[in-house]
């Protein structure tokens, strides 16, 4: 064999190599701009959508919680808590909705690989219970109020 026949094939075999390399890189790019896409279009707002009804649940016991340390209750007082409370109520229970919608077509996307499509589907069944148990949650806040006199307000 000739030194160019060596040289031409020495050449070929390194291009054959950067050819699968700049393949596999390809593939890898796909997977990671899927999960990046996940992570995007579901997993931040469904983490934001959590996070912003912890702090919900927060306010709403505080608020409670203020109204209950006033002795007596202004109606004006009454009126501004009750108008928070519903407020509250109404952004929480949005927020449920929205979450269960967002989970319902992350575990729909064909980018998500299976076994994460079932965590999801878990995850949809958990939080299933803690829109259940959010009506319990809030009914508290709709129980009379009986002061130190024994007047319900």
């Amino acid at each position: 064999m000739t030194i160019r026949k060596k040289i031409f094939l020495l050449a070929g075999i390194l291009l054959g190599l950067f050819g699968v390399v700049v393949g596999v890189l390809a593939i890898i790019q796909k997977v990671d701009s899927d999960q990046i896409g996940n992570i995007v279009g579901y997993e931040l707002p469904l983490s934001r959508i959590v996070a912003q009804f912890d702090v919900d649940t927060d306010r709403y016991e505080l608020n409670i919680l203020r109204v209950l340390r006033l002795d007596p209750a202004t109606p004006v007082q009454i009126a501004a808590a009750v108008a928070d409370k519903q407020a509250l109520t109404d952004e929480m229970r949005s927020d449920v909705v929205k979450a269960g919608k967002l989970l319902e077509r992350a575990i729909q996307d064909r980018r998500y690989a299976a076994a994460e499509r079932v965590d999801l589907a878990r995850v949809e069944g958990s939080f299933k219970y803690l829109s259940r148990s959010l009506e319990e949650f809030l009914t508290v806040g709709d129980r009379p109020r009986v002061d130190t006199r024994g007047a319900t307000t």
